[in-house]
């Protein structure tokens, strides 16, 4: 098999497992279990049809899709591998999630009455997360990174307001060069924001790239309709992640300055140990935060311009370099570049 079936494999496994089972190894809650109950139906009687129950979920008097961004975007990549795999249960567990976690805040967010006009000062990505970066409204009591603290800021007047603002400011003009932006900002986000001479790697900006593949693949089964909202909740959620982090300093040459191994000179050869027998995986090729990691950079390698060698690079950084994550806020453990 190719290196992406094995991945698909691979996490198909994994979400199959907690679709039905919680960490306690107990079956899910009776909500919950009535919500898995319930899209199952939807979905079988639309004959298994993943697409129109999509359109039916996102559609409607009260649509789903503001759900996919609450548990940081978790409903959204299950919902994104799901469409990929063409996996039933994932697309059902998808559902569940977004019914579950819905967010009545950040639906309020992404539908203020703003984004009815366009934003006078438009900008690409990366241009908005500088402009974040040196943002006082940010500057709140927290105790360290970590995506727990979503909520203080959030609950921030100013902060969600600024948040607000810079999504609206988001350049939805050429969809295809925005999301060739988004993904290069998002393999920053994962592996250019340590300090030089001391590689690190957060678990929660580690997200942002598959959040980014999501949506990649979710624009061709979204209705139309549902588009722009998909997009901004995305870049939302991006936004969201860098300021629970404490807005590292995002530099690329962090990335073309670390040496290639020899004898992983392509995505074959660094993925090779994943042709082992799935029980045989060890190490961080047993850490499904890795896996995904990987698995989102080799997916946004084949969707954008096929020359771009920056996903290589950086997955062979992530391989060689990882040793763990760091964002948690737990003590001792290791620190990105930040302005502070």
């Amino acid at each position: 098999m190719d290196s992406i079936t094995v991945f698909d494999s691979l996490l198909v496994k994994d979400h199959v497992t907690h679709a039905l089972v919680q960490d306690e190894e107990q079956y899910n809650e009776v909500p919950m279990r009535a919500y898995m109950d319930y899209f199952s139906t939807q979905h079988a009687h639309l004959k298994g049809n993943h697409r129109a129950l999509v359109e039916s979920q996102f559609c409607g008097f009260t649509p789903l899709v503001c759900g996919l961004f609450s548990g940081f975007g978790q409903a959204m990549i299950t919902l994104g591998d799901a469409m990929e795999a063409r996996n039933s249960i994932m697309v059902v567990q998808s559902f569940v999630l977004s019914s579950v976690g819905y967010s009545a805040l950040i639906s309020d967010i992404l539908t203020d009455k703003r984004f009815e006009r366009p934003s006078t000062t438009a900008s690409s990505p990366s241009i908005i997360l500088s402009r974040a970066a040196h943002d006082g409204r940010f500057s709140l009591n927290r105790s360290g990174p970590g995506f727990r603290h979503a909520h203080v800021i959030l609950s921030s007047p100013p902060a969600r307001e600024a948040i607000a603002d810079y999504v609206h400011q988001l350049d939805l003009s050429n969809v295809a060069r925005l999301l060739d932006n988004m993904s290069r900002l998002s393999v920053l986000m994962l592996c250019g924001t340590h300090k030089k001479g001391s590689p690190a790697f957060d678990l929660y900006l580690s997200r942002t790239v598959s959040l980014v593949n999501s949506l990649r693949v979710l624009i061709h089964e979204c209705p139309s309709q549902q588009l722009d909202l998909l997009i901004r909740g995305t870049w939302f959620l991006l936004v969201l992640s860098y300021i629970t982090q404490l807005r590292p300093r995002l530099d690329e040459s962090l990335i073309w300055s670390f040496s290639t191994k020899i004898g992983k000179a392509s995505w074959e050869d660094l993925l090779r140990p994943l042709h082992l027998n799935a029980d045989a995986l060890q190490g961080k090729h047993h850490d499904p935060h890795f896996l995904r990691a990987l698995r989102s950079l080799r997916a946004l390698s084949l969707s954008g311009k096929t020359d771009d060698p920056l996903y290589l690079h950086a997955a062979q950084k992530l391989d060689s370099e990882w040793q763990g994550w760091t964002g948690l806020g737990k003590a001792q453990e290791a620190s990105l570049n930040i302005r502070l």
